[in-house]
């Protein structure tokens, strides 16, 4: 499952996605991809991956549906 999540200049989506992300449980990997503007990191929840890419237009996450929903549930009540 794929979900927009804010554009990376709102400080306050920002840190809204950064507490949930520790709320869920995500352990934010080592592994950091930049390539053409876009960031890539693999972050682990549990036994699944949830991938973040940020560009200068948009934080996007994609992972299991279980996973992607429960961030977004506490993104947006």
């Amino acid at each position: 499952m794929r979900a927009d999540i804010c554009d990376p200049e709102d400080a306050q989506g920002v840190e809204l996605f950064s507490s949930a992300l520790k709320q869920i449980g995500a352990v934010l990997s080592s592994t950091h991809e930049s390539s053409l503007g876009v960031d890539l990191r693999h972050d682990g929840v549990g036994d699944d991956e949830l991938l973040v890419f940020v560009d200068s237009w948009s934080i996007v996450v994609e992972g299991p549906e279980n996973v992607v929903n429960r961030l977004l549930a506490l993104i947006r009540p």
